[in-house]
């Protein structure tokens, strides 16, 4: 659906309410839920969708409050499941008022606010999920309004505001939606301690929004975490941004101040600088005190091999230009500066170097941030194994002290039976490491420990001995011995592995039949079956040659399957069956 279409509909919709005032729907029905704040219970109360167009309009709906900022009307603990367009939709008022702890299911905005006088909105604690169509809630031309504590998920936008300056976006959790936050000409706003989790497109998107701060938000599992636009004097700072595809991408940016963010995990670049010839260029943007962790790296390899950053700006500054203190990159090797991508002279003339106070190998800020072990613990896990060594030699987990569930300790692998710890079965043998050891008493490096030519684990499957040379036996006394067995995936204690009344060396040697197939020809007769009771050939689905199956024979049309005219007339069964005789009643 276009926008344009979108805005004919809210242009209708309130043509509507001009001509036959509001749409009203008054509570009709109480109900107990709870919101996200656990033990908080909430009565909500269903309701249609609510319009207010103008300020008498909010007495109309009985709200309590009188509109004064001391006392600002209250709408709370609704339920609006609606098919309208707005679940609460508020326009072209003066008078304060509060959206709170209210559950929105609607069709393109869950909250629409839109040219109301400035600082008298407050929408806080509400739930606007499953708005597959727009927007959770959406703010247009309305000023120094706070929008803080709410829930938004499934929605193609969390939260977007266009043409609103000095608003305060606080606290909100918005996942699951193809667009989680968006501002649009949004100047001197506050982006606060919200958190932003598997959103679709991207995080905190700025387009055209000056003077802006952004801080302290939780960013995870987006395509890029804060992206600005056209935008100049904003602050990105204390944020943290963990498993997206990209970090902070600045395009067209003046005066970005990105400072003190942790970054971690992000396939492409954690910061992109950029912008095209003939436009209007990113300048002047100043970086430091950022913590730059295992970024541009995908799965096992670097994306981008030479750096975690790219900058195609005009006089940028990766350093605090005060303290001569650049930023924190995972990959750094120690000397000199740290280059970037891009730019051909842009460096980080100062990177910060950061301890490894336990002298595992891994820096106490990776150990934090990147994975989560205990930077004065050199082995977080107790495995035997320096948490720097599970990382980068041996490819295990330094959480986890048997990385690959065999029943070995990590260390134990490496250190007393040098196995693999990141694979079970070193050996490939179908038996676990650990049972090879622990159970068994096998070499769990050599797949076949005694060297009779079979692996150990189907020995052990199968009843055998893997610590005794038995291939050439025959415990079973099928004529298969054990090795042809193992070839023939057959069962060696069990003479005829598929239950078809014929020894399996029998089917191997004599009948050509398959001993793990109890129907080899697929004509609906057990292969022994065929052979001792009725004569046939159990790898020829036709033994008579007549036309017909042998199991139709046997079974349909109670006929000889090795004589192909089983009534004697000189007229072959296929016939008499084709042309509706009786293949046992002679024809004369």
């Amino acid at each position: 659906m276009s926008k344009n279409y979108k805005s004919t509909k809210i242009i209708v919709l309130f043509i509507f309410i001009a001509l036959f005032g509001t749409i009203i729907t008054l509570p009709i029905e109480a109900t107990t839920n709870y919101n996200l704040e656990e033990g908080q219970q909430l009565n909500y109360v269903d309701s249609g969708a609510i319009v207010l167009s103008q300020d008498s309009y909010f007495d109309l709906y009985c709200f309590p409050g009188n509109g004064s900022l001391s006392n600002p009307y209250i709408i709370e603990n609704l339920r609006i499941v609606t098919s309208y367009d707005v679940g609460i939709y508020i326009y072209g008022t003066t008078k304060y008022f509060v959206i709170r702890n209210c559950l929105i299911d609607s069709y393109l905005y869950g909250i629409y606010i839109a040219s109301v006088a400035e600082g008298t909105a407050v929408i806080s604690n509400n739930t606007c999920n499953n708005i597959k169509g727009g927007t959770g809630i959406r703010a247009y031309d309305t000023n120094n309004i706070t929008i803080s504590d709410n829930v938004g998920e499934n929605n193609y936008c969390g939260i977007h505001a266009y043409e609103c300056e000095n608003l305060i976006i606080s606290n909100n959790a918005l996942r699951f939606n193809n667009n989680p936050m968006d501002l649009y000409y949004c100047h001197n706003s506050y982006v606060f301690n919200n958190t932003l989790d598997y959103d679709k497109n991207g995080g905190i998107y700025l387009y055209r929004s000056n003077f802006t701060e952004i801080s302290y938000n939780s960013i995870k599992h987006s395509d890029t975490g804060i992206t600005a636009y056209y935008s100049y004097n904003v602050s990105i700072d204390y944020n943290s941004i963990a498993d997206c595809n990209e970090g902070i991408f600045l395009y067209a940016a003046i005066y970005t101040m990105v400072k003190n963010n942790v970054i971690v995990r992000c396939r492409n670049y954690a910061i992109h600088v950029d912008w095209y010839m003939f436009e209007w260029p990113s300048a002047n943007n100043t970086f430091h005190h950022n913590f730059f962790i295992a970024n541009s790296y995908y799965t096992t390899h670097w994306f981008h091999p030479t750096s975690q950053a790219t900058d195609r700006g005009i006089n940028s500054t990766w350093y605090d230009a005060k303290t001569n203190i650049g930023n924190y990159w995972s990959n750094y090797l120690g000397v000199g500066g740290y280059p970037l991508d891009g730019g051909k002279y842009y460096y980080d003339p100062y990177p910060i170097s950061i301890e490894d106070s336990d002298d595992d190998g891994i820096d106490d800020m990776q150990e934090i941030y990147a994975y989560f072990t205990d930077e004065f613990n050199e082995d977080t896990d107790g495995d035997l194994l320096l948490d720097g060594e599970e990382v980068y030699t041996y490819g295990t987990d330094p959480l986890r002290t048997d990385t690959d569930y065999d029943g070995l300790k990590d260390g134990e692998e490496v250190y007393t039976y040098n196995t693999d710890p990141s694979t079970q079965d070193t050996d490939q043998d179908q038996l676990k490491d650990g049972e090879e050891i622990l159970i068994y008493g096998t070499n769990p490096r050599i797949s076949d420990t005694d060297a009779d030519g079979m692996p150990d684990g189907w020995e052990i499957i199968n009843g055998l001995n893997p610590l005794q040379k038995d291939a050439n036996e025959d415990p079973d006394n099928d004529g298969l011995l054990n090795i042809f067995e193992l070839e023939e995936q057959t069962k060696p204690l069990n003479n005829d592995s598929d239950n078809d009344y014929l020894r399996d060396g029998d089917e191997v040697y004599t009948y050509f039949s398959s001993p793990i197939n109890n129907d080899t020809d697929a004509d609906g007769v057990l292969d022994g079956v065929e052979v001792y009771y009725y004569g046939c050939n159990p790898i020829d689905k036709d033994t008579d040659k007549d036309g017909i199956l042998d199991g139709q024979e046997i079974y349909y049309y109670l006929t000889s399957p090795t004589d192909s005219d089983t009534d004697k007339d000189s007229c072959s069964d296929s016939w008499e069956i084709k042309y509706q005789f009786n293949p046992l009643d002679a024809i004369y």
